[in-house]
């Protein structure tokens, strides 16, 4: 599978996106896998920081493990709310540092 790139991972973090090699060149995969590992530290009140590390892999076959893997780590902030946290987060890619987002994204992730 050919990557769209690390920017469209960050966008969302939890999933990667990769064009899936058919004739149709369609957006997706068949067999994905992903990694997260995240700290949170108490900045103050309901605020926290976050550092984070995030790879992802999207294959066009099923089962296949081979596709290359696209890598992203971060710092962010969170407001922790009644229905969750409020997450504002700055990633860049791992092995591209140029290709980098700001996300925001509300609720926990699962």
């Amino acid at each position: 599978a050919k990557d769209v790139g690390a920017d469209v991972l960050l966008i969302d973090r939890d999933i990667g996106i990769t064009t899936a090699p058919d004739a149709y060149d369609s957006l997706g995969g068949r067999t994905w896998l992903n990694f997260t590992a995240e700290i949170q530290y108490p900045i103050r009140g309901n605020f926290y920081g976050g550092v984070f590390f995030d790879a992802t892999m999207i294959s066009g076959e099923l089962y296949d493990f081979s596709a290359d893997w696209i890598q992203s780590a971060g710092i962010g902030v969170r407001y922790i709310t009644p229905i969750g946290p409020l997450k504002i987060d700055f990633a860049a890619n791992i092995h591209d540092p140029g290709a980098n987002r700001i996300s925001m994204m509300m609720g926990q992730s699962f």
